[in-house]
Formats: structure tokens, sequence, C-alpha cells
């Protein structure tokens, strides 16, 4: 689960094929357990994890009222569609105030065999966060749309994360049950 608690949310959607954009602020969040993957470089921390609704979460976290937990994908279908979305903590400001976080997305079926590559996409070009441990959701994610006869198994969803002003990168994987 993810427990959102700033209802705006800034990405646009990269779905390693499509571009879309939504535009607001950043949300806080606390993670609780679901498959997504953390680390940590310095003092600049970034957090891959794995939705079955982008377009539902991105309603979720900018309807008003409360904190809303959002349902983390641990496994998908074959013809379902999943996203992989970055979130990162601690980025530095550089001479021109604003952040220069980048990522490499990278997807490999259960063979491993790299089925998608995407590098040096954007994650977040804006301020760093209003507020010491507001966490940035990136203004990037990788959306997997998984064909009828896609292979069954373990898949592996990587994101390296770097932060151009402070120096400081994150690998992070996580993995995804075909069915």
């Amino acid at each position: 689960m993810i427990r959102v608690d700033h209802r705006s949310l800034r990405f646009p959607l990269f779905a390693l094929l499509a571009l879309a954009a939504c535009a607001s602020a950043p949300p806080r969040v606390r993670t609780g357990d679901g498959p997504f993957a953390s680390g940590a470089s310095g003092e600049f921390s970034a957090s891959l994890f794995l939705v079955a609704d982008a377009a539902g979460f991105a309603a979720a976290v900018r309807a008003p009222g409360d904190p809303v937990e959002l349902q983390v994908a641990h496994s998908a279908a074959r013809g379902e569609q999943i996203s992989a979305f970055v979130a990162v903590k601690g980025c530095g400001a550089a001479a021109t105030g604003l952040c220069d976080v980048r990522v490499d997305f990278e997807v490999r079926d259960p063979a491993g065999t790299v089925i998608a590559r995407e590098s040096d996409v954007a994650l977040w070009r804006d301020p760093p966060e209003p507020s010491p441990g507001d966490v940035l959701f990136g203004e990037a994610a990788a959306t997997l749309a998984l064909a009828p006869d896609a292979r069954t198994g373990t898949w592996q969803i990587s994101a390296v994360v770097r932060d151009v002003a402070l120096g400081e990168s994150v690998a992070l994987r996580t993995v995804l049950d075909v069915r």
C-alpha cells in the first residue's frame, strides 16, 4: 500500500512508447508493504513501485479529502498494463535552484531478455521538495503493456535514478509476476 498525504501529482506518463502530460504539485507519501524497491546515496533517495491503474492513481492523489491508500501491483495477467513510478527525496538544487534528476528504465522478461529500455529520461526538473522529508513523484513513469502472448513468470523492472546536481545515483529493481 502507498499512503498519499498530499493530493497533487505532477508527472507526464512516460510509456516507453508514448508520452502524455498531467500537471500539478508533488505529493508526499509514506510507503508500506508492497513490491517496491528503495535505495539511498548520501542524502538522495529513491523508490520504485508498480501500479496497475496509472490513471486511477493520478485521479486519487488529485482528489480533495483525507489521505488515500493506493494498492501497488504484485502481479499482472497477460494483456494487462502496469506502470512503474519513481519517487525521490533529498534532490539537490543546481545553481538555477532546480533539481535535475534523471532515470534510466529497463524491463526484462523471465528469460532475462531486455524488452524495453529508455535512458536519460527527465524525472524531476523543478525545485527540491518544499518540506524536509517530502517525497516527490517523478515526472516519468515506465508503462509496460503486456502482450496477450507475453512470457509468464517473474519480470524485472529496473531504474537507475541520478541526481545530476549532487552527483549521486541509486539503482533500483523490482519484480512483477506475470501469469
